[in-house]
Parts: C-alpha cells; sequence; structure tokens
C-alpha cells in the first residue's frame, strides 16, 4: 500500500494512503452459458466495488484511497488444493445441509496469485511484484474458498514479492456491507497483531 505525505499534511498528522488493486473475478459459466452471477441473481461486483471504495475514503476523511489497475473476469472456478477445481455439477453438491469436504476447502492462494489469467498484464503476482498494484481482490460465489482477508509475508506465495500484501475475498452473493464487514475484521487483525490482544481487548468493546 503505497503512502505519500506532504509537508503541511505531516504536520498535521495527515497521511494518503494510495492502493492499487487487482481483481480477479470468478465468475464461471453455467450451462445454459449464462455467468452464475445472472443464473443466480447474484450481484454485480462492479457497483458494489464503486460503493465500498467511495465509503472507504469518506470513512477515512480521504485518506484512505483504491484505484482499480486492473480486473480479470474469469469464466471458471478457482482452483483448490492439488489441482481440484469445483465443476457445475459438483458445485450444486454443495447447496445441502452436510456439503461435502470439497466444498468446505480453501483455494490454493499460491496457484491462483501466480496464474496468468491475462496475458496481457501477467499474473496477480506479476502486477505486486512490478510494483503496479499494493493489494488482491477476488470475488466469487459460496463455497468458493475464500478467507474474508488474508495478509501474506514477503517472499511465500508470490517469492518475487518482496513487501507483504493482502487477499480480500468478496462474495457477489453478499451485498458491500459484508465488504466492509470483511475490512473490519482486516483492521482488528492488523491492529491485534501490532499491539497485542491485551492492549486490543480493553477497547474492542467486547
Amino acid at each position: 500500500m503505497g503512502v505519500s505525505a506532504t509537508t503541511a499534511e505531516a504536520s498535521s498528522g495527515r497521511e494518503h494512503i494510495r492502493a492499487g488493486v487487482e481483481v480477479l473475478d470468478f465468475d464461471p459459466l453455467m450451462d445454459d452459458g449464462l455467468p452464475l452471477t445472472i443464473a443466480r441473481g447474484w450481484n454485480d461486483p462492479v457497483p458494489l466495488q464503486t460503493q465500498y471504495i467511495g465509503d472507504v475514503a469518506t470513512a477515512s476523511a480521504g485518506i484512505v484511497t483504491h484505484r482499480l489497475v486492473h480486473t480479470s473476469v474469469i469464466r471458471s472456478y478457482p482452483e483448490k488444493p492439488n489441482g481440484f477445481r469445483l465443476t457445475n455439477a459438483n458445485y450444486q453438491g454443495c447447496f445441502v445441509e452436510t456439503p461435502p469436504d470439497y466444498c468446505k476447502a480453501l483455494i490454493d492462494y499460491g496457484a491462483v496469485l501466480n496464474t496468468v489469467f491475462d496475458r496481457r498484464s501477467g499474473s496477480a503476482c506479476d502486477a505486486l511484484r512490478q510494483g503496479r498494484v499494493d493489494e488482491v481482490w477476488l470475488w466469487g460465489g459460496p463455497w468458493f474458498g475464500y478467507l474474508e482477508w488474508q495478509l501474506v509475508s514477503p517472499q511465500t506465495l508470490c517469492p518475487a514479492v518482496r513487501n507483504p500484501f493482502v487477499v480480500m475475498g468478496f462474495s457477489y452473493e453478499r451485498g458491500e456491507p459484508e465488504m466492509l464487514h470483511d475490512l473490519g475484521h482486516r483492521a482488528e487483525g492488523l491492529i491485534q497483531a501490532g499491539i497485542g490482544f491485551g492492549i486490543w481487548d480493553r477497547f474492542d468493546g467486547q
């Protein structure tokens, strides 16, 4: 996340956090040729992103701004461990009272971040390594296997990326309030990691 501050802003204690974002929107085609979001009547990520970016900027008094650098719309399911991918048929099996284990599995974050979905722009790891973006947003449906947020350590999932970065996991089945909820958990997690649970628990209202 890029941080810059002018002399005047520094003297007033203000700084600007400008985050460039790589978006990977997994919206697979159903058997009738319609994208999952259309077939299920779920939300279009584009207006949700616009609202989210505006609300974060407003809530932070303009200190935090996001810029969508590149979006890949991917007409397939994201890869899970051991190369497993959902299909339209077995995805339907996730919507039962006791879903199979493959539904509960998280995605293979390393595989997803290193896959080239757009030959012109490369992978999400390429965008991070080249400094074009600061974080990654994932879109998908229920059971796709996303965490709300994940802080990735340097030179781990993206071996050539030397700075930590965050991957957000958003669901187009849900709305913008859930996006902000995810961001709240991200803030809580990073604050707890930075100052410890003892101090945090004195002020988190729980």
